[in-house]
């Protein structure tokens, strides 16, 4: 394992950085924003920030095919290779694959270096042979590559095409078909550079935010359906004032699309169970309820309070609470409740890359029946005639639809048309049932699972 490193080490060498972060997130569970916002914290230059990013994120995102490569010029293959090893042929093969402005001896020398430094020295002369040999067979047209891949079978290869553990895709197919289900795999590698926020306009109007941006040189563009923003064009979110005196909020699109299903009328109690980091329940705020955020962990409420504190919002209190454990002061007492439950992801996986590596598929009947759990207990908190909103950024039938069946099946709900609350482009027949499946590649936004039912009486 590398050594800790000291500031100086951070500022000038983002390689070793990278090398660091991918260990902590393949090897000790890390989640890869995490890993990227602790790798950032150096004294970097702009252009410095820019490689570590590209650099960390496509090694993610890439480590199935990343892995194939390696496999093919390695007489070790990569999953019996020391962590420290695989991690910096990893990324080294991404440079060399897909950062055409990295030369490829910089790559190579300062690859060797790393490991030189290492306690692994002694493999330096493996690693350069590996990578040299890859370097070669790229700048050839990939020959040994492409050899390679036809041998697999059409599965291996669904997975290498789409960076993608093949129980996902046949996941995907079994629900949705298998046309859908590559379209869904094919928007899951897909990102933008482009940021997304949601405008508080409880604070400001639309065009004094945009030309609070705009005065700092801030390229912007309008998202549809909601009052948000792409943004783009900039170093770093908390250099902009309008993000430091809480006029936006980074939020995506499909999560957006929650809080305006939601409606809460002004002052309604709302509960947000499941809170973190808070986007959601900052947006019930700036709409005028009065709002109740828990999450499990004092680490997870204190990214909520940062996001209160920056916002000004007084009608928003985080607390610690298990959304699983029934809290009896609060019983029949709440206008709304919020379950954005915690889900396989499936939705986000062209932002939280290392979601695909973590998810397996028996997680999802465990998770399913931890969200069960978690909506018993909102049934429970809501007065008769309140709105429970059910939400998830996953693309999956069993966490989605499936648990809006049960609900409406085992408690005393109905589904609420979501028409009234969407803009008619969104409108399908199953809003008009009572909840959304939106789709990654089709929907300019994360995959995402949109449900509103009422209390009956």
């Amino acid at each position: 394992m590398p050594k800790a490193f000291s500031e100086e080490m951070l500022k000038n060498n983002p390689r070793e950085v990278v090398l660091n972060a991918l260990i902590d997130v393949f090897e000790k569970g890390s989640l890869s924003h995490i890993a990227l916002r602790n790798a950032l914290k150096g004294d970097f230059s702009k252009s410095e920030r820019s490689f570590i990013t590209r650099l960390l994120e496509g090694t993610i995102e890439q480590a199935i095919y990343l892995d194939f490569v390696i496999d093919v010029f390695s007489k070790t293959k990569s999953e019996k290779m020391k962590p420290f090893i695989r991690n910096a042929l990893r990324q080294a093969v991404f440079e060399l694959e897909f950062m055409d402005s990295v030369p490829e001896r910089a790559t190579c020398n300062e690859t060797v270096n790393l490991v030189k430094a290492s306690k692994f020295s002694p493999l330096s002369g493996f690693v350069n042979g590996v990578l040299r040999s890859i370097a070669g067979d790229l700048a050839e047209g990939k020959t040994k590559i492409s050899e390679a891949y036809d041998k697999l079978s059409e599965d291996e290869k669904l997975e290498i095409e789409y960076r993608l553990p093949i129980w996902i895709i046949k996941k995907w197919s079994k629900d949705y078909g298998k046309e859908k289900a590559l379209r869904l795999a094919k928007a899951s590698i897909s990102s933008s550079d482009k940021i997304s926020v949601r405008m508080n306009l409880s604070k400001a109007d639309k065009e004094s935010i945009k030309k609070m941006l705009t005065d700092q040189g801030i390229e912007i563009e309008d998202m549809p359906y909601v009052s948000g923003l792409y943004l783009w064009g900039f170093d770093r979110l908390d250099e902009l004032k309008a993000f430091r005196e809480g006029f936006i909020q980074p939020q995506d699109l499909s999560s957006m699309l929650v809080g305006i299903i939601a409606a809460p009328k002004k002052g309604d109690f709302c509960l947000d169970l499941c809170a973190a980091p808070g986007g959601k329940s900052l947006h019930l705020a700036d709409l005028g309820a009065k709002v109740l955020s828990f999450d499990q962990s004092q680490n997870k409420v204190d990214l909520i309070n940062e996001n209160i504190k920056r916002s000004g919002f007084e009608n928003l209190e985080a607390k610690v609470g298990d959304a699983t454990c029934f809290n009896e002061s609060l019983k029949e007492s709440a206008d709304l409740v919020l379950v954005d439950a915690p889900c396989s992801g499936l939705g986000v996986l062209a932002k939280k890359t290392d979601i695909k590596y973590k998810t397996k598929q028996i997680d999802i009947k465990t998770l399913s029946e931890l969200q069960k759990k978690i909506l018993k207990n909102a049934y429970d908190y809501l007065k008769v005639g309140g709105v429970l909103i059910y939400s998830t950024c996953t693309v999956n039938k069993n966490e989605n639809d499936k648990n809006v069946e049960w609900l409406l099946r085992e408690f005393d709900l109905e589904a609420d048309d979501l028409s009234m609350y969407l803009p008619k482009e969104l409108v399908t027949e199953s809003a008009k049932s009572g909840y959304i499946q939106l789709f990654q590649g089709e929907f300019p936004g994360d995959g995402f699972f949109i449900s509103r039912m009422i209390k009956k009486g």
